[in-house]
């Protein structure tokens, strides 16, 4: 089993011959925090991330200022909040800024001002139908654009890509008109990122759905985790039951009663049950990157605390930290090289 952060913290003491009292664990917090971003550089936790096409199109049915309407297709979300709209017939842009119903958008300009143009939808921030906007990812490390190693369109068939800023366009001739429609329309897109490498801070890992949230929601109501205020952390992730995905929390969210709104990414893939378990991932180490991760903790943590005093050991102490912290980098190097390299690929467009 995978060990606790407060584990970590036991271990990194133990390996210092401390009880707690000369290396405070807040203090060894601050240097394990550390050590997961620096061994994140040699050994990634490479996490995929689902995202959808967006290219729905239509034809307004009314001039209603600053306004999309639609009714015949009545074919609008409350998930379109921010995505951007062109009218295709004058070429002019606008954003979403709030949902009305399945007929109507607010938009930030008024640009359908005949009420029969063209329109089509895209993601937030983008401009065609081939791009996805991946700016909700943080954690992202290594030397890739965007931490970004892979992208798949449809599921299962590899694709070339380009980023620019947020934006990543996938190099294909055509893609899925995502309308609202029975069966659902092929626009999922999955794109592989390097991430960092993560231990939670909390001890409990599970908890419930309270509430029916909708498929594409970014948040709902956790409750049953544990029974105090415990903070479920920036960046932890989680898995819903019978919801396909691994879901990032986005804001630290401190509990009240186990329970509270979480704020996460991507959206839900589909609407989880009332009561549905919410699994926390704890750890994405292996016992291996455990071992060198408290090593590498330890030695940080013993040479900021004598690298300027005079310890009972004498100078040979921080020689011996500086040494085992040499011993650490070299075997995270070794891990580093033992991976595949990447090479340039080239996918087919069609």
């Amino acid at each position: 089993m995978a060990k606790f952060f407060a584990d970590l913290i036991d271990d990194v003491q133990s390996y210092l011959d401390d009880d707690g009292s000369l290396f405070l664990d807040a203090y060894v917090t601050i240097k394990l925090r550390a050590a997961l971003q620096q061994v994140s550089e040699y050994v990634p936790y490479e996490r995929k991330v689902s995202f959808f096409i967006e290219s729905r199109t239509g034809i307004a049915t009314t001039d209603t200022s600053s306004a999309l309407v639609d009714a015949t297709e009545s074919q609008f979300l409350s998930t379109d909040v921010g995505k951007v709209v062109q009218n295709t017939t004058n070429n002019t842009w606008a954003i979403v800024t709030a949902y009305v119903s399945a007929d109507q958008l607010t938009l930030s300009k008024d640009i359908m001002v005949d009420g029969n143009e063209n329109y089509e939808i895209f993601n937030k921030g983008c401009s065609n139908r081939f791009q996805i906007n991946i700016e909700d990812v943080t954690d992202d490390v290594g030397p890739e654009e965007h931490g970004v190693i892979a992208v798949e369109y449809p599921i299962g068939t590899r694709r070339s890509w380009d980023i620019d800023g947020d934006i990543l366009t996938i190099d294909v001739l055509r893609v899925s008109d995502s309308k609202v429609a029975e069966p659902a329309t092929n626009t999922e897109v999955l794109v592989w990122f390097e991430t960092r490498q993560r231990v939670l801070e909390f001890a409990d890992l599970a908890g419930t759905v309270n509430g029916t949230p909708s498929a594409g929601a970014t948040t709902f109501t956790i409750a049953a985790v544990g029974s105090g205020t415990d903070v479920i952390t920036e960046d932890a992730l989680f898995t819903v039951a019978n919801v396909r995905g691994t879901y990032k929390i986005k804001s630290n969210l401190t509990l009240s009663g186990g329970g509270g709104a979480i704020i996460f990414y991507p959206g839900l893939e589909s609407a989880p049950a009332n009561g549905a378990i919410v699994s926390f991932i704890g750890s994405t180490l292996n016992k291996e990157m455990e071992r060198l991760v408290t090593v590498l903790t330890a030695s940080k943590t013993a040479l900021s605390k004598t690298i300027n005093a005079t310890t009972t050991g004498g100078r040979e102490t921080v020689r011996n930290y500086r040494d085992e912290l040499a011993i650490v980098l070299n075997e995270l190097e070794r891990l580093k090289n033992r991976r595949a390299p990447r090479v340039s690929e080239t996918f087919p467009r069609d």
